[in-house]
């Protein structure tokens, strides 16, 4: 029995593999293996950038400055430089020239004020210490009121292009006070009257009355359109038998700060300044214990101050006052070469 054991023929023409075959899949091998290890040598410098598409940074690439994108050239512009604005004169300053104005101003004397020169601010007494009104007010007692003859000038004073500054006389007011002596007046330890050594009535600081009075008088004043208003004698009298003075009880230092924040009030609906005129003495000692009268208390409620004084205490009252206040200034006023005789009071 025979058996088939394949095709002789084919047996005869099979000789295995070739050895061009072997050595193309060597080199093919070898190539995988490299560019595995390429891949895994090279992820160490494969970056990502803000989308998350890769980049390879190789080390030569790294700490290389980018360069600077190019900024677009600049369009023409033009430069404007705005100069601040022009702040009117403060009132205090070396050169503000004051002119103190007759009480009884005349349109006359009004007109010759106009064609002066180097003119800052004009002061127009209202009221005096002899207690005479010399404007319309309906405040003021009508016996008190006197009037320039001529017509009235304050309205064209209020409206000129000078610093206008309305003078008022406060506590010293013969009139008023004897008029209102039971709420208005300073009186005696006797009840009656005090007269001071000018022979003078005053109204007393400690009534609400009199405080009240001074503040109406002051608002209709700013209602005349001036700048300022000046109140002077806001304290009590220095002069004559003060032992016998029946002071209202309390601090009186404190009835002087109470009339300046009652006064402020009056004028708040107003764009007016308040300042106070006070004697040398008190700028330069702090207070003074007669007229009640104490820096400290008195510089945070006005917006100015005015001393009578020779030019040579100008530099250490600006000193006091700058020490109280820095942000106040000092208006000098030359001191008066006589003072007037003041008309007897009134009689009770």
């Amino acid at each position: 029995m025979s058996s088939i054991r394949g095709n002789s023929a084919y047996r005869g023409n099979y000789r295995g593999r070739s050895p061009k075959g072997n050595s193309i899949l060597a080199v093919l091998l070898v190539l995988v293996i490299l560019a595995a290890l390429s891949v895994l040598l090279l992820q160490r410098y494969i970056v990502y950038d803000e989308a998350g598409r890769p980049a390879l940074e190789l080390p030569w690439q790294q700490g290389r400055e980018e360069t600077p994108e190019l900024l677009p050239p600049l369009e023409d512009f033009e430069l404007v430089i705005q100069a601040p604005e022009e702040e009117d004169p403060t009132p205090g300053e070396a050169d503000w020239t004051v002119l103190e104005l007759p009480a009884m101003l005349t349109q006359a004397a009004w007109q010759q004020v106009q064609a002066e020169e180097g003119l800052d601010a004009v002061v127009v007494t209202l009221k005096d210490a002899a207690g005479t009104v010399y404007f319309e007010g309906a405040a003021a007692l009508a016996e008190a009121i006197v009037l320039p003859e001529g017509g009235d000038v304050l309205p064209e004073v209020a409206e000129s292009s000078l610093h206008t500054v309305a003078r008022i006389t406060c506590f010293a007011d013969p009139r008023a006070a004897v008029h209102g002596a039971a709420d208005r007046a300073l009186q005696d330890v006797n009840g009656y009257v005090f007269y001071d050594g000018n022979n003078r009535p005053w109204l007393d600081p400690g009534k609400p009355a009199a405080r009240s009075y001074l503040c109406a008088m002051a608002a209709e004043a700013a209602a005349l359109g001036f700048d300022e208003v000046l109140l002077t004698e806001i304290g009590y009298p220095t002069l004559g038998k003060l032992d016998q003075i029946a002071y209202t009880p309390g601090d009186r230092a404190a009835y002087v700060a109470a009339f300046l924040q009652e006064m402020r009030l009056a004028l708040d609906a107003y764009e007016i300044r308040l300042c106070v005129e006070l004697p040398d003495i008190v700028l330069l000692e702090g207070s003074e214990t007669a007229s009640a009268l104490v820096l400290s208390k008195i510089a945070p409620l006005v917006d100015g101050i005015y001393a009578r004084a020779p030019e040579a205490q100008r530099e250490a009252l600006s000193a006091a006052v700058a020490a109280a206040a820095p942000e106040l200034a000092l208006v000098l006023l030359p001191p008066e070469e006589a003072t007037a005789a003041v008309p007897p009071a009134p009689a009770e």
